[in-house]
């Protein structure tokens, strides 16, 4: 008899927010910040554990709760640093782990039911990355089987994982998720979304 599957998942939340001029991660949202929304509705989810990436400025941000917080002290550096720090993190503390989602903190219509179909999809088709579809597209929430852990360790950069989809998009089921193109990156966006500053 098969072992369940092992999941974990990785809050992306150690961007600098340059473009929207403050951080996004701090915006109310919700009767709480935008980061602590989305780490409640990562919370919800069938994995086993949630590991969330922040910079070191938002370090006194969180409060205790049952999640990994992880401070990349290279985060300046790009997307590429915190995808790492989390697979690493989690490979660590999770080493039979199966798959793994990422997950950014900017987009805040993700529920807790799109995440668990993320992983009803890997169950039942087998493929290797789960991705959400959207706005003709495809991107994040989406998740990535084990035997990609070393090419996500691999990216250099500013680059989030597209470039692995795109390059295994015959290894690909996907999640519909049309609020997914939402999300937070300029004033513009906050404006649309009704956001409080």
């Amino acid at each position: 008899m098969n072992s369940p599957k092992k999941y974990g998942l990785i809050i992306l939340a150690a961007g600098s927010s340059s473009r929207l001029g403050q951080p996004k991660q701090q915006l109310h949202f919700k009767e709480s910040s935008l980061l602590e929304h989305m780490v409640n509705i990562a919370l919800g989810a069938n994995v086993a554990e949630v590991f969330i990436v922040i910079n070191e400025t938002l370090k006194d941000l969180l409060p205790a709760q049952k999640a990994t917080i992880l401070v990349n002290e290279d985060a300046v550096s790009g997307l590429s640093s915190s995808i790492r720090k989390g697979i690493l993190s989690a490979q660590e503390k999770l080493p039979d782990m199966d798959a793994v989602i990422l997950m950014p903190c900017d987009q805040p219509f993700v529920t807790t039911a799109i995440l668990n179909e993320l992983l009803a999809q890997h169950k039942s088709t087998g493929k290797g990355i789960v991705a959400a579809r959207y706005a003709g597209t495809f991107g994040t929430p989406a998740l990535f089987q084990h035997h990609y852990f070393d090419q996500l360790l691999c990216l250099k950069g500013d680059t989030g994982a597209r470039p692995i989809m795109k390059e295994h998009i015959f290894d690909m089921a996907y999640v519909d998720f049309p609020q997914g193109e939402m999300d937070i990156d300029t004033p513009e966006d906050l404006k649309n979304l009704g956001i409080m500053q």
